[in-house]
């Protein structure tokens, strides 16, 4: 079977279709927001999809929009000011200590053990810090 042959786009558009209705099961909200990206770019190409194209982004846009006040509320909620303060402490307090000191690694190899070892990123605390204005 050639790329010219009809039975070939039929399989190959039967493929997508299935590939879709598989995307369109209720899932959690980021499951639901991958999925919906693979939709949108499962979409055929050409005249006549532009609106079917349209609502994809439109659905794409929407379902981004509640992850990420779904992710900026759960950080609200972690983040408090006097969890920033202590997480803070215990930053710098790992960047003193000299078991870290010690390996004579790179800045980046330094920050990834410490974030390893604290649980919580350099980023995360920087927002935070930011938040609270500390």
């Amino acid at each position: 079977m050639t790329i010219d042959d009809k039975r070939y786009w039929d399989q190959e558009f039967a493929s997508r279709d299935a590939e879709m209705a598989d995307a369109a099961r209720p899932r959690s909200l980021s499951e639901r927001l991958n999925a919906a990206i693979k939709r949108s770019n499962l979409i055929r190409d050409g005249y006549g999809y532009e609106a079917e194209r349209a609502a994809a982004r439109a659905e794409v846009d929407e379902l981004r929009a509640q992850v990420q006040t779904e992710d900026a509320a759960r950080f609200e909620a972690e983040w408090t000011r006097e969890i920033t303060i202590e997480r803070r402490a215990a930053w710098n307090a790992a960047l003193r200590d000299p078991q870290y000191r010690a390996r004579n690694a790179a800045k980046s190899v330094l920050v990834g053990k410490v974030q390893s070892d604290l649980g919580f990123t350099m980023d995360a605390l920087k927002t935070a810090v930011a938040r609270w204005a500390l």
